[in-house]
């Protein structure tokens, strides 16, 4: 998923009529439930309120109308190259990772360490996204297994998957155990790691909260205040901070300069959830049966409400909300399809190709996450293809819980 950076700065102290200094709060965009974003100046949050000066005026706007607010000014800052996925759905960035018996440490610029039990893991990429790896990286994400997997780089294109069990990690190796034998894997020949576990072992229930910081690292997060930094002196305010508790308890402090934004509801929204606009598919024989009929046996299914199948010559279509801005899946041959010739896998956005690739019924899961802008529509199309060898025979896709992101 690609990220809007945004960096909140501080303004001078501004002259009041009377001549004494009053500190402004902190330059902000605010994205209401209803109604247009407006510019304002954040001045306190508490669990229920904002403290917002709009035009002047300070006002106090209850949380639940706010979807999200955002600093104005684009962040110029370079992320860590490691990130971490949490159980809790957190997704950091950290200068430094290591592993000691039950207990991983995250080393995180210009904050404490936070450390976190090995079982809220979900993984560690040690490498930056790369547009030949990342399909084939994002496949391994979110399946349930009953081991470590140890993601090792084979070349520019190319990775492979060892299972067992991390037993420790620094800044240069793994200890991976494999059967009875301990293994030093050194990092600068890995991907990553994907630890073993239930998917959805140990998640907190979120609370909506996300708080994302200038470096790219979305905290999910139970609670934040912030106390009033409207009549604070310049040099106060740059040792500001956001207080938060994340969903294990901990207690975690943000610099107000590292604050890039807060997303006050849920930022993920699964499409198999969802009415789709549109949704059709074309037999390859023609069937005497009306259009309705077929789509109800043949067409765009949900699995679960998390999971879309599609057979060939089928597209199923949905509204995107403007409050979200990247779409995310996997995509596998479903597990009814023993053999076939294939076929042909397409996304399209506001209906342009933006991502098209061929997919084998022996072919692994591939993961997926695209940028979508200020796209309104977003289109899932699978097609057998044209040509003498076409055929519909096993060509059934599952897109695994495909969604949309803020």
């Amino acid at each position: 998923m690609i990220l809007n950076r945004m960096v909140a700065i501080f303004l001078l102290a501004i002259p009041t009529l009377a001549g004494s200094a009053m500190a402004a709060g902190l330059a902000v965009r605010v994205t209401p439930v209803a109604g247009e974003p407006y510019a304002a100046e954040l001045e306190a949050i508490t669990a229920e309120t904002l403290t917002l000066l709009v035009a002047g005026e300070s006002k106090s706007v209850p949380r639940a109308e706010i979807t999200r607010i955002e600093a104005t000014e684009p962040a110029a800052i370079q992320g860590p190259t490691v990130s971490v996925g949490l159980a809790d759905g957190s997704r950091l960035k950290a200068e430094g990772f290591r592993i000691e018996g039950s207990e991983a440490t995250l080393e995180l610029r210009r904050q404490e360490p936070l450390e976190v039990p090995v079982r809220g893991l979900r993984w560690v990429r040690f490498r930056p996204p790369s547009p030949t790896i990342d399909n084939a990286w994002l496949g391994l994400l979110g399946d349930d297994r009953a081991e470590d997997m140890l993601v090792i780089r084979r070349s520019a294109e190319t990775i492979d998957q060892v299972n067992g069990v991390v037993i420790g990690a620094d800044a240069t190796t793994v200890r991976f155990s494999v059967g009875d034998q301990e293994v030093p894997a050194p990092v600068a020949r890995l991907e990553g790691i994907v630890f073993g576990g239930s998917a959805a072992a140990g998640e907190a229930e979120s609370s909506g909260i996300t708080v994302v910081d200038t470096l790219g690292s979305q905290w999910a997060v139970r609670s934040l205040t912030l106390a009033s930094v409207a009549n604070l002196s310049a040099a106060e305010r740059a040792e500001g901070v956001l207080e938060m508790e994340i969903l294990d308890g901990q207690q975690r402090s943000l610099r107000l300069d590292q604050l890039d934004s807060i997303r006050f509801e849920g930022n993920t929204q699964l499409l198999a959830a969802e009415s789709p606009v549109e949704s059709q598919y074309t037999p390859l024989v023609q069937l005497p049966i009306d259009q309705p009929r077929l789509l109800r046996w043949l067409g765009p299914r949900v699995e679960g409400d998390r999971d879309l199948i599609l057979r060939s010559r089928s597209s199923v279509t949905y509204r995107v909300d403007p409050k979200f801005g990247a779409f995310a899946t996997r995509i596998a041959p479903d597990a009814s399809v023993a053999a076939g010739g294939g076929c042909d896998v397409r996304i399209l956005v506001d209906g342009e190709v933006v991502w098209n690739e061929t997919v084998l019924p022996s072919d692994a899961p591939r993961g997926v996450e695209l940028d979508l802008g200020s796209a309104r529509r977003v289109t899932l199309e699978v097609d057998y293809g044209d040509g003498e060898g076409r055929s519909d025979a096993g060509d059934v896709i599952r897109f695994i819980e495909p969604r949309l992101l803020q």
